[in-house]
């Protein structure tokens, strides 16, 4: 029995020309169910990899755009898998129109340019390999995929490059390959793609000469030096017992929120009780400091993170679908034996300007709003939200701060020059 497989590539981009106006409560009427369900999905994937120690970076949308494209296709047990792990309410039509009606809101907001939030949907099919064409229509309806044709089976490294190039072009260079040989067998049929770029500057930027190198406080114990950067701002800030949170506009439309440990280990105590409703509680809270402005102690930082996706969705309920046999996507093509792999690869950078996508030591620790401090200079969490619907676009964490080494060697040289009095 031959074994073809369906390869999922999600890199962490959207480019549609379809105008419609909403207002933010029929945009939140139209993709409530979606948004939620991206949302405790995306917290539910983010659990699975809390036994990686290293930072983390994902795009739960990504994931949810590329995995209800699939679902589309699936049957049987197949289906109900998905469905449950997805959160797909039980009318899966209102499901996949949300999709639409919220790539052409955002697609509408943009036009401001005052940020980039690209998403791409593509599939890329086995030449002379047939899907029915009522499932083709429906992906590129309410996904706006595009079609392309390769070859897998006769030549499977222009295929790859084919992917890559369109990877490369729609993520502005930041993540240039996504398949090869080793995710990508010859024996691939369909290839769902999903791009998501995103690229901002703060409102209100920090200046890069009040960027210094200060200690940033490890799990363990341990310090390293990292590019801290410095502002005061008058920000929505929330503070309990336990943490500390901040959000830090892009512009009106999207933030990144940062949640803070009181403690320098506190990271994985909050990671454990992390929830939509943790989010939903602090985001709520959210108000201006009483002191005004806040002094704010942000570490720049990139992360690239490679994610194989197979065994976290595995052991969220998605089991069928990745076993040849058992999986059942029959809703896509009348031929057998597919069956899916999931790759997710994403880019962030942080610095004075914006983001672009996608420890014991006795240490004093901010006390709140009575000393109008965030100082982000040990493990935290962060989330880019949209905030007219509440969609998390990225989560990630940061447990040690780390730049290119381009990014560390130009900092450097300006750092030199600014002491030397040049």
């Amino acid at each position: 029995m031959r074994k073809i497989s369906i390869t999922f590539l999600l890199c962490c981009m959207m480019g549609f020309s379809i105008t419609e106006t909403l207002s933010a409560a029929d945009l939140k009427n139209k993709t409530y169910s979606l948004i939620e369900s991206s949302n405790k999905f995306g917290i539910d994937f983010y659990r699975t990899l809390l036994q990686q120690k290293t930072n983390l970076c994902f795009s739960p949308i990504s994931l949810q755009i590329t995995l209800a494209t699939a679902y589309a296709g699936a049957r049987g047990k197949t289906a109900e898998e998905m469905a449950k792990v997805l959160y797909v309410p039980k009318n899966s039509q209102s499901y996949h129109n949300a999709f639409l009606t919220l790539f052409k809101n955002l697609d509408t907001r943009q036009t401001a340019k005052s940020y980039q939030l690209f998403i791409n949907n593509s599939m890329w099919v086995q030449k002379g390999y047939d899907l029915f064409p009522n499932y083709v229509s429906f992906v590129q309806k309410n996904y706006h995929s595009i079609i392309g044709t390769v070859d897998f089976t006769g030549n499977l490294e222009k295929a790859c490059r084919t992917i890559n190039d369109r990877v490369a072009k729609e993520t502005n260079g930041k993540i240039r390959e996504i398949a090869n040989r080793n995710n990508t067998p010859a024996l691939t049929r369909l290839s769902l793609v999903n791009t998501i770029y995103f690229n901002a500057n703060w409102s209100y930027p920090f200046r890069r000469r009040e960027t210094k190198s200060s200690p940033f406080y490890l799990l363990d114990g341990r310090k390293m030096r990292c590019q801290m950067m410095n502002k005061a701002d008058a920000v929505l800030y929330y503070e309990d017992s336990c943490l500390q949170a901040i959000e830090l506009p892009y512009s009106k439309d999207i933030s990144m929120l940062i949640i803070l440990p009181k403690k320098y280990d506190g990271l994985p105590q909050l990671e454990k009780t992390f929830s939509c409703e943790t989010v939903a509680r602090i985001t709520d809270k959210l108000k201006l400091s009483d002191e005004g402005e806040i002094d704010i102690y942000l570490p720049k930082f990139s992360i690239k993170e490679d994610i194989d996706a197979k065994s976290s969705l595995q052991s969220l309920g998605i089991k069928n679908a990745f076993i040849p046999g058992k999986a059942d996507f029959s809703g896509m093509t009348w031929r057998e034996n597919l069956y899916i792999e999931v790759i997710h690869s994403a880019y962030i950078r942080v610095d004075e300007r914006g983001t672009e996508a996608a420890a014991v030591t006795n240490m004093p620790i901010p006390t709140g709003c009575s000393d109008a401090v965030f100082k982000a200079d040990h493990p935290f969490l962060f989330l880019i939200r949209d905030n007219q619907t509440g969609l998390i676009l990225f989560i990630g964490r940061l447990l040690k701060p780390e730049m290119g080494k381009f990014e560390w060697r130009r900092w450097s040289i300006r750092n030199i020059f600014r002491k030397s009095g040049r």
